[in-house]
């Protein structure tokens, strides 16, 4: 999450946004932006904006983002389906589901990046991340999300659709994949936890390549790492000290310049 605020910050610099977002003249919810129709909602839902997609190359996450330009909606009955893009190894996450999905109002900065005067987010956070190097599409449910009133809902959505569909792919040269925080159980197999405590374990699988020759692990909060210098790749395990763990990976190349990060 910290990276998209990252861009949001940068973008909102650059506009000289104001303390307050506003939608401008002649825009709104039924219309965000010149690009797309105006519609009527008291018929449909509205507009949703995923994130990541087409456009981006994740270098690594454990979280997906819904947009939406309106407040008034929450979590609805349906469910997300992750899966790559031939079919295998797919996530379950119901909209509804608390311990994966949270909704919140967008930020400032979020807002000067969309250039809208409101809105909401939904964060689904994976139990473990997606793999470097492979697309994903990801089928909505009708009624993943609802208005207040409960009247309107989310029509279903396949992944796969060329243009309404939500489909991304991750870096396949460098980055992070398969980031998980897991528990020692009695018998000395490990399960994964959602909610990781002080005394779990971090675990992912780090990848160099082209460009990346380093990969710096830095530690925010409850969270350690013995290494945090990395020049090969493989698996890095590091250290929950306390609940909400706060890390990242910076990666450089041979000039010691940043090539992109990743955080959590």
């Amino acid at each position: 999450m910290k990276k998209l605020i990252a861009i949001c910050m940068v973008l909102a610099l650059l506009m000289a946004s104001a303390s307050a977002a506003e939608w401008p003249e002649g825009y709104g919810p039924d219309q965000p932006n010149e690009n797309v129709p105006k519609i009527d909602l008291t018929t449909k839902l509205g507009y949703m904006m995923f994130y990541p997609n087409a456009q981006v190359s994740m270098l690594g996450g454990k979280t997906l983002f819904i947009f939406l330009p309106r407040e008034d909606v929450k979590a609805g009955t349906g469910s997300l389906h992750i899966k790559t893009s031939d079919g295998g190894e797919e996530y379950v996450i119901a909209m509804n589901d608390s311990k994966h999905v949270r909704q919140r109002a967008l930020s400032e900065l979020e807002l000067a990046w969309q250039m809208w005067g409101g809105g909401t987010c939904f964060e689904i956070t994976l139990p473990v991340s997606l793999r470097l190097g492979t697309t994903y599409n990801v089928d909505m449910d009708a009624m993943c999300i609802i208005d207040t009133a409960e009247t309107l809902g989310s029509p279903e959505i396949k992944g796969d659709d060329p243009q309404l569909g939500w489909h991304f792919t991750l870096e396949d040269t460098y980055g992070v994949s398969e980031v998980q925080y897991r528990r020692l159980k009695g018998d000395g197999s490990y399960e994964t936890v959602t909610q990781p405590t002080a005394g779990d374990e971090i675990c992912f699988d780090l990848k160099l390549g082209g460009e990346a020759v380093m990969a710096v692990v830095y530690m925010e909060g409850n969270a350690v790492f013995l290494e945090e210098n990395l020049t090969e790749g493989g698996e890095v395990i590091g250290t929950v000290t306390g609940d909400d763990p706060d890390w990242g990976v910076m990666f450089l190349n041979s000039d010691f310049e940043e090539l992109g990060f990743v955080e959590f």
